[in-house]
């Protein structure tokens, strides 16, 4: 059965039930885990197969989703750092799943017809879906290489898991001054 991002909310609520765990942790969790998800996709991808980038952007959409619902848990940083780039990869990934398919159709199209100058129209323009779709696939590979999805998901759990606050000094660990320590008499 296809689940929707409130489906994993509610999963995890029930798996929770019982533990003292707070949403943050569910949401890390979750988020955690769609991650690596996404990125075992990702690395499916490195051949440029158009059936991997599909299933890339089927990954990245479910990532996406569970970054829509959990965001508020991190702030504005988590969603113009995580979020914003996911979404242009999906978008990016879906110019690519666009054009193919149009390629496709168009392709079955010009065999269909009996008509010679119908389908030599047809395959022009075929033509240039295929070379937009090489275009979209050049430019994917150049805006998520291997260092760029590795900073992504480093800045992912960087801001999934940051460092704990430094303990705020109270004014008893304030160094006293040299004058108020060695008071002079008068």
């Amino acid at each position: 059965a296809k689940q929707y991002p409130a489906d994993l909310v509610v999963d995890d609520l029930r798996v929770a039930r019982g533990r003292d765990r707070s949403i943050l942790d569910l949401s890390r969790d979750r988020v955690d885990d769609e991650l690596s998800t996404f990125l075992s996709a990702f690395e499916d991808h490195a051949d440029g197969n158009i059936e991997q980038l599909h299933q890339l952007r089927l990954a990245a959409k479910r990532f996406r989703y569970v970054l829509e619902v959990f965001a508020g848990c991190f702030g504005s940083e988590f969603r113009e750092r995580v979020y914003e780039p996911i979404k242009q990869l999906q978008e990016s990934l879906g110019s690519i799943n666009d054009a193919h398919a149009f390629a496709q159709q168009l392709d079955r199209l010009a065999h269909l017809t009996d008509e010679d100058e119908l389908a030599a129209s047809l395959s022009r323009l075929r033509d240039r879906y295929v070379v937009q779709l090489d275009e979209h696939v050049r430019q994917f590979t150049q805006l998520w290489s291997v260092a760029e999805r590795d900073a992504y998901v480093a800045r992912v759990r960087q801001l999934l898991n940051p460092p704990p606050p430094s303990p705020e000094k109270s004014s008893d660990d304030i160094p006293l001054s040299p004058i108020a320590t060695n008071p002079t008499s008068d």
